[in-house]
């Protein structure tokens, strides 16, 4: 992602993504001084009018989604709504990049086919990675795009970082082949966890608001007083790390969100748990604020 940041923005382009997105995303376009626009996407999903309207308005060098187990909310977009999304960029001649690293993690079968599925023009532009589906330390990932933009891309990488890590592709040339097992096989680790979680959040608890999520890997909670930076600052003096929904929001909102991951086995997500319980029991809920604690790890 940011290969493609460096390749179409330069400083004050403005680029449209979700609010809340991927943080990943989001520190790109800060080193690229780029101006970045939002609609809002939550529980109940994008708002596409918010959405259509500012690719029109604006006409941004790219847009950016995850459509498919979002990060962070969880949330799918229908099919019928990513076509609607997709038309309106081809029209305007607005390139999408769809974010479908977290695609094959689904719990309860097959998500919608991808942004690519509803275009002809070949302005879709889809990024994927063993990352999520294998391993954390594996660090490849790859981009589809038209013949055009990819060798552009792949020039552009050349001069950027002189080549990959080749044991590490080797390792992925292997194992590529065997994604769609691979996908399965980790699909139901997560929901076992995602379920205990949700289970020991919905006891211990009570207060906190969330919706259970049909695949990927985080939960998004909204907090029933103070704010996510403020409580993450409180949780990690208890010794556990969550990330507060101001640092994964273009413009600071969110404040009263935090993002837990289920990535761990059960035995660290019930220590994890109590953890917070302990934190909330201590937390003096301060008014909410936009300050990000430092330190804080995903």
């Amino acid at each position: 992602m940011a290969l493609l940041v460096r390749h179409w923005v330069s400083p004050g382009d403005a680029v449209l993504v979700e609010g809340p997105t991927y943080p990943g995303m989001l520190e790109p376009l800060r080193e690229a001084a780029a101006d970045p626009l939002w609609a809002e996407r939550d529980w109940d999903g994008l708002d596409v009018e918010a959405w259509c309207r500012t690719l029109v308005d604006r006409r941004p060098a790219f847009a950016y989604l995850v459509p498919t187990f979002h990060n962070p909310t969880g949330t799918v977009i229908p099919s019928l709504v990513r076509r609607r999304l997709v038309e309106t960029a081809v029209a305007h001649d607005v390139p999408i990049v769809d974010d479908e690293v977290l695609s094959g993690l689904s719990f309860v079968g097959d998500p919608p086919p991808g942004l690519a599925a509803f275009a002809s023009a070949g302005r879709i532009v889809s990024v994927g990675s063993l990352s999520k589906i294998v391993w954390g330390g594996l660090r490849i990932g790859w981009i589809r795009a038209d013949r055009d933009l990819i060798a552009r891309l792949a020039r552009l990488k050349a001069t950027q970082d002189l080549g990959g890590d080749v044991p590490a592709q080797l390792a992925a040339a292997e194992l590529v082949p065997n994604i769609p097992a691979l996908s399965r096989h980790r699909a139901r680790l997560l929901r076992a966890r995602h379920d205990h979680l949700c289970a020991r959040l919905t006891t211990d608890l009570p207060d906190w608001h969330f919706r259970p999520v049909e695949g990927g890997q985080t939960l998004w909670i909204r907090l029933p007083h103070g704010d996510g930076g403020s409580f993450a600052q409180t949780a990690m003096r208890h010794g556990v790390a969550v990330l507060p929904g101001s640092s994964l929001h273009p413009a600071g909102g969110n404040a009263d969100c935090v993002r837990i991951s289920f990535l761990a086995d059960v035995g660290v997500l019930d220590e994890a748990v109590d953890r917070l319980v302990r934190a909330w029991n201590a937390y003096p809920g301060e008014p909410r604020s936009n300050t990000v604690p430092s330190g804080v790890a995903v």
